[in-house]
């Protein structure tokens, strides 16, 4: 009677232990999602200000273009040459500026994913549960779906 209940017991403690380990390891899959979406998004904010930045200055620049034109139209033709040098320069910094922020936030998008499915990949080795099984593959496949397009217009075609 003794051995059986001490049986029953060591059964229950390692089945919980099991659910424990299940649960933390869909807490940190929990986790580390919701930190890829936070810096995702915080990633896309600053893109879009970097953006309505680029485009005021420019703005802001060609109508001071404009208006130099249209007051100092025979007076002082240098000036006019200098802010049109001025503002093809700042368009080119511009693009410059706005291309590195793009290459930016695929780079920590892609980077965050891979993360995630590291982290996920882990958590399957150490739960052996199917349900993170699956889960690993559905981010794989994102992950995969994410880098395919970019990668094709950068030349590189994926299997």
């Amino acid at each position: 009677m003794m051995m059986t209940m001490t049986m029953v017991i060591k059964v229950r403690m390692t089945t919980m232990m099991t659910l424990m380990d299940d649960e933390i390891a869909a807490a940190v899959v929990v986790v580390v999602v919701v930190v890829v979406v936070v810096i995702v998004v915080v990633v896309a904010v600053v893109a879009v200000v970097v953006v309505v930045v680029v485009v005021v200055a420019v703005v802001v620049v060609v109508a001071e273009v404009v208006v130099v034109q249209l007051v100092v139209v025979e007076v002082v033709k240098v000036v006019v040459v200098v802010e049109v040098v001025v503002v093809v320069v700042v368009c080119v910094v511009v693009v410059v500026i706005v291309v590195v922020v793009e290459v930016v936030i695929v780079v920590v998008v892609v980077v965050a994913q891979v993360v995630v499915v590291v982290v996920v990949d882990v958590v399957v080795l150490n739960t052996q549960a199917s349900s993170f099984h699956e889960c690993r593959a559905i981010l794989t496949t994102l992950l995969i779906l994410q880098i395919q397009p970019w990668c094709q217009r950068q030349g590189i075609w994926l299997p």
